[in-house]
Order: C-alpha cells, then structure tokens, then sequence
C-alpha cells in the first residue's frame, strides 16, 4: 500500500493497514470520493521544537503531483505554520501569565487596605463591610453576608453584615450546620 521514495512515502492504495483494522464503509466511501476528486494528497507535520501540533494536509488534483521537492517544500512551510502555532501558544500562555500576576496585585492591594481598615480605629460593623466590599471586587460576588456566632447560643449564626441583600431575603440567624 505504500512505497518508499527516500525522502517521502507514496501511498499506492488507500485503506486499513491491515484486514484486522476496522474501517466503516462511510470511512472507505469517503476515501473513495477524495481519490476521485484528489489523486494526490499530502500530509506533512506540523512539528515545533519536538511538539507535534498536527499536520497539514494539501489536496491536488493532478495524478502524481508530488515529487521530493514539493515535499521538501510543503515541510519548510509545515515547520513555518508549526513554528506560527506554537508562537501563538506562547503569547496566550504570556498573556494568561500577565493576568494572573495583575490578579494577584489586586489581592495583595484589597488586602493591604483591608489591613489599613482592620488596623485603624473603624468598629466592626465598618471593617465588615470592608470585607464585603473587597470580597465583592475581588471575587466577582454580588452579594455577601458575614454570619458571626453568638457567645450566648454557640450553635447559632447571626447575620452580622450584608452587602446586596434585603433584610427580608437575609437569614438573620442560622444553626450551625444547617443549610444557608
């Protein structure tokens, strides 16, 4: 099914590679059609620095279109869309990179101010709603409450602070272990 020409392998007749290879009769109908249409077809590498990407696959219609130079030829440019791919891939790694480091900037700066409020002298009711405000940009949340236990019943939650939530949608106090 396949002939050696030194720098390349000619396929004389598509199909499996062996009668134990299980290939449909949509697989062989459509092998059949791109013969008929595309006599010659190619398919190089798309290889970067040891990393396969895919291939390239070039149809001809001209029987036997193919010869060692265009082989040649259709890898330089193969390696040229690999290389393209994988620069590509590097800039979106870069640039996934650069928003995780700004991410954590915004942490580090919400939690330097959330520190400037826990060390000034603002009453608990304001530093919590600090932490609501910050929980809110950093996390995206819309809403937020902050449920403190009760030093005369442990077991219970009050609602201490809330952000974007009505008194009447607010479980004002909830038993440990109970569902919010």
């Amino acid at each position: 099914q396949v002939d050696d020409r030194g720098t390349y392998l000619e396929v004389m007749r598509p199909g499996p590679g062996s009668a134990l290879d299980d290939v449909s009769t949509e697989h062989r109908e459509r092998n059949r059609r791109l013969a008929a249409t595309y006599p010659t077809i190619a398919a190089v590498p798309l290889v970067a620095r040891d990393e396969a990407y895919g291939s390239l696959v070039l149809y001809c219609q001209a029987p036997h279109a193919y010869g060692a130079d265009q082989v040649a030829l259709s890898l330089a440019f193969a390696q040229q869309a690999a290389l393209a791919i994988e620069n590509a891939r590097l800039r979106a790694e870069a640039e996934q990179r650069l928003h995780e480091i700004e991410r954590r900037q915004r942490v580090a700066e919400a939690l330097r101010d959330l520190l400037e409020v826990v060390n000034s002298n603002h009453d608990l009711d304001e530093i919590l709603a600090e932490v609501l405000a910050q929980s809110s940009r950093l996390l995206g949340n819309d809403a937020g409450a902050v449920c403190l236990r009760n030093d005369d019943s442990p077991d219970i939650l009050r609602a201490r602070a809330a952000l974007g939530l009505s008194r009447d949608t607010l479980a004002m106090k909830v038993r440990m272990g109970s569902p919010t």
